[in-house]
C-alpha cells in the first residue's frame, strides 16, 4: 500500500472558508476606502458648485453696480449739458468775492430788479444774497453858484424789505462839483435787498444832487448752488 495522504473533505472546506474570509476582508477595506473617495469627491464637487454660486452672486452684483453707476454718470452728464444751455445766461457762486456788481453783472439792471424811487434805489438780488465789505458812490452837485446842498446818501440792507439795517451814510455839501467816496465796511450778513436812500439836510433844489455811480464790494452766495 502507498503513504500519500489524500486531502480530506474537511481539509476543502476550511481552505475554501479561510479563503472566502479573505477575500471579504479585502472587499470590506475597498468599500471603505470607496466610501472616503466618495466622500472627498463630493466635498470638492460642492466646494466647486458652492464657489461657482459664489461667483455668480459677485457677477450679478457687478452687473447692478455697473447698471447704478451708468445711471448715475447718465444723470450728471444730463445736469451737465442744462448748467452749459444756461452758462450764458446765469453765473452760479457759492460765498465767493466780487469786486462789484458791475464788473460780475454787466447791466445788472437787466439781471437785478433795481427799483428807482424819487430819493431811493433799491436792489433785489432774487435768488443770491450779498455781504458788504466795502462800497463806492459818486454823485454830482449841482446846485448854483450861490447855493450850497448838504444832505447825505445812506446805505440799508433787508431780507425782507420790512426790516432794514443801516450800514453806513455819507454827508456831502458843497456846489457845482462831483463827490466820490470808497468806503470799507465791517462785513455784513447776507442780505438779498440793498437800498441807497438820498437824504437833504437843506437846499433850495431837491434834484441838485444826483447819483451817478453806486458799486458794491464783498461776497455773493447762490442759493441755487
Amino acid at each position: 500500500m502507498s503513504d500519500k495522504v489524500v486531502p480530506s473533505m474537511q481539509d476543502d472546506f476550511t481552505l475554501m472558508t479561510t479563503e472566502r474570509n479573505e477575500m471579504n476582508a479585502k472587499a470590506g477595506k475597498l468599500i471603505i476606502n470607496l466610501k472616503k473617495e466618495t466622500k472627498i469627491f463630493n466635498d470638492i464637487n460642492q466646494k466647486l458648485t458652492d464657489e461657482k454660486n459664489s461667483l455668480t452672486d459677485e457677477n450679478k452684483k457687478l452687473q447692478e453696480d455697473k447698471t447704478t453707476l451708468t445711471n448715475q454718470v447718465n444723470e450728471l452728464t444730463t445736469k451737465i449739458k442744462q448748467l452749459e444751455a444756461i452758462e450764458g445766461e446765469t453765473k452760479f457762486y457759492y460765498r465767493v468775492p466780487f469786486d462789484g456788481i458791475t464788473k460780475h453783472f454787466g447791466n445788472y439792471e437787466k439781471k437785478i430788479e433795481v427799483e428807482n424811487g424819487r430819493d431811493s434805489w433799491t436792489y433785489d438780488f432774487k435768488n443770491m444774497r450779498v455781504s458788504i465789505q466795502g462800497f463806492s458812490i459818486s454823485f454830482r452837485i449841482s446846485s448854483g453858484n450861490d447855493i450850497s446842498a448838504e444832505g447825505s446818501y445812506e446805505i440799508f440792507a433787508s431780507n425782507d424789505m420790512s426790516s432794514w439795517e443801516k450800514i453806513r451814510e455819507i454827508k456831502f455839501s458843497g456846489q457845482n462839483e462831483t463827490r466820490s467816496f470808497s468806503n470799507n465796511v465791517p462785513i455784513t450778513p447776507f442780505y438779498r435787498y440793498i437800498r441807497i436812500k438820498q437824504r437833504y439836510v437843506s437846499c433850495y433844489y431837491p434834484s441838485s444832487a444826483s447819483l451817478t455811480d453806486f458799486e458794491i464790494f464783498g461776497s455773493i452766495d447762490n442759493l441755487n448752488h
